[in-house]
């Protein structure tokens, strides 16, 4: 069930369960929210699905120790986006065409089974919003997450 949602909790909440992984292979993390972000109508643990996948898709996408993942939020007019940016291998050209469709993964068959972003994407769907992606070899990716404000609640 929907119900009114801080982002920021959500995203600190799976940040919690990523330190210790972050901190063993040296990913240095930083956080740049926007003040006075309005609650997002929202199932919670669906968003924080949503953001535990990307977070675990970073930290992942670092082949050695040392990296960073940036996190920030942005309040827009209608909504407000959070981009979780990461210095990792990043996603090639072909790849990029694929990297929402169910089964399609970069990685090997032991580590993925390639239904984290389809799974993401639906859920974004759902909520209304958007989830996209940029990236270049070598350069890292950059996913933004697009969640619609709801004027009705506090």
């Amino acid at each position: 069930e929907r119900a009114p949602l801080d982002i920021h909790e959500v995203i600190d909440d799976m940040l919690l369960l990523c330190n210790k992984k972050h901190q063993a292979r040296k990913i240095v993390l930083e956080r740049h929210y926007a003040g006075d972000l309005p609650k997002i109508r929202a199932v919670s643990d669906q968003v924080k699905q949503v953001i535990l996948n990307l977070l675990q898709n970073a930290e992942e996408s670092m082949p050695n120790e040392g990296g960073k993942i940036v996190i920030s939020t942005e309040k827009q007019e209608d909504g407000i986006k959070v981009r979780i940016k990461d210095t990792g291998c990043g996603i090639d050209q072909d790849a990029m065409k694929s990297v929402f469709d169910p089964f399609f993964t970069t990685k090997s068959a032991d580590k993925g089974t390639g239904l984290g972003l389809s799974i993401s994407y639906g859920i974004m769907q759902a909520h209304g919003g958007f989830i996209k992606v940029e990236s270049r070899p070598d350069e890292g990716s950059t996913f933004t997450l697009f969640f619609p404000i709801n004027p009705d609640i506090a």
